[in-house]
């Protein structure tokens, strides 16, 4: 192992450690606080005593994303984490990508020699943590999206019987599965907790991310100040849910091989060129002794993936 290396390794365990400390401090110090804080976000969600103030009727339409206000990095990412499901703090994941960036360092750097495939191995290792998160709210979405139309029927059902919206919603959280059933069962926890029915409604359009429930909480807000029929417009949004499902699955049956090319164009590359230069460095290093060169390929390689996925994603 060279010297290189060696620095290399001491740097990541130095990090490492404190990291580890870092934790285990908080873990053991601020153990309490930590889960009183959490016990009351979960039930009772960020800032809603701002979110409780009453606004003009039509200004809830902006939950639709017809007038959405610009927010950083760091708030996308916590509302990203929180529609994913994943009971973890934001920034826990931050560490975890930190580590993984760390370690991808490491071993790119101690393979190859070469400082430009560690740098790309730890961009790849901090990434990987952020993609899981991505893919894991994507699904869940769909998972919501689905489950929808048959909660909706069953909130029809129950206020045809006589049940109150609330009740009906509880009936959801109590019939149906995870995790429509998650989502209902701390809407009416936070409602009876005392939180204000309207704001109740906008911290779930909020947490799933959900078109279609924010067109629920749109049209609840709606009838619940100007009135209507609660029934009629659960079995409209019902239809409607299950007319986009299907349009949904015929544009991902459709673009099912455009999608295909673009994971084999993205990642097909990048593995050819690991490969080259773990198996034939001498080859390969006409490339490396090109860093110019080669952040050009890079740049377009990244213009490229953005382009095809540009193409096959729709907004319907």
């Amino acid at each position: 192992m060279g010297p290189t290396a060696i620095k290399l390794a001491t740097f990541a365990a130095a990090a490492l450690t404190v990291v580890g400390i870092v934790s285990i401090l908080t873990d053991l110090v601020l153990r309490e606080k930590s889960r009183i804080r959490d016990r009351l976000r979960e039930q009772v969600g960020n800032n809603n005593a701002a979110r409780s103030r009453r606004s003009d009727l039509f200004k809830e339409f902006n939950l639709l994303g017809a007038r959405q206000p610009r927010t950083g990095l760091w708030t996308r990412f916590v509302v990203m984490v929180d529609q994913s499901g994943l009971e973890v703090e934001p920034q826990r994941i931050l560490q975890i990508a930190a580590t993984f960036a760390i370690l991808g360092l490491i071993l790119g750097v101690t393979l190859t020699r070469i400082w430009f495939v560690g740098l790309l191995t730890a961009l790849l290792g901090f990434v990987a943590p952020v993609i899981y998160v991505y893919i894991l709210r994507r699904s869940r979405i769909q998972m919501l999206c689905q489950q929808l139309p048959e909660a909706f029927e069953l909130m029809s059902r129950a206020v045809k019987a006589g049940q109150t919206m609330p009740g009906a919603m509880n009936l959801v959280a109590t019939q149906l599965k995870p995790p429509i059933s998650v989502e209902f069962a701390s809407c009416c926890e936070q409602q009876n907790l005392g939180l204000p029915h309207d704001v109740a409604l906008q911290e779930l359009a909020r947490r799933t991310g959900v078109m279609e429930l924010q067109m629920f909480v749109v049209t609840m807000l709606v009838q619940r100040h100007a009135g209507g029929n609660p029934i009629e417009i659960l079995e409209n949004l019902s239809d409607v849910i299950r007319k986009r499902v299907r349009l949904a699955g015929r544009v991902r049956a459709c673009t099912g091989e455009g999608r295909m090319q673009a994971v084999v164009l993205s990642i097909l590359p990048v593995m050819a060129f690991v490969a080259l230069v773990i198996l034939n460095q001498k080859y390969a290093q006409i490339l490396l002794d090109r860093p110019k060169l080669l952040m050009g390929v890079l740049f377009w390689q990244v213009v490229g993936i953005f382009w095809i996925c540009r193409i096959v994603n729709f907004q319907y």
